[in-house]
């Protein structure tokens, strides 16, 4: 079972700019996501159902070992299913 999509909002062609590994083509997202990467700014995607939040962390390029997402303000597990259209991505470990 391959992982659900998550597409950049607005790219024509899927591939052109994920960087999830498990993203494939030929499906249509069908759920508009805000992640706001607190400290770092916001971006708009499309998700698949299925998508997870551990997902979305692994196509930010962040571990779930140094951040947590957030939904409301509560923290959500990363093996959740994303049901909301705004989310946080706290990095809770950030260097250099």
């Amino acid at each position: 079972m391959t992982a659900p999509a998550i597409y950049p909002l607005g790219v024509s062609s899927p591939t052109s700019e994920r960087r999830n590994p498990h993203v494939h083509a030929g499906k249509r997202p069908d759920m508009h996501v805000t992640v706001e990467v607190v400290g770092e700014g916001t971006r708009e995607v499309e998700v698949e159902p299925g998508t997870t939040y551990g997902d979305l962390l692994a196509d930010f390029d962040v571990s779930p070992h140094e951040a947590s997402v957030l939904v409301g303000g509560q923290p959500v597990p990363e093996d959740g299913e994303i049901a909301a259209e705004h989310v946080q991505v706290l990095r809770l470990v950030k260097g250099g």
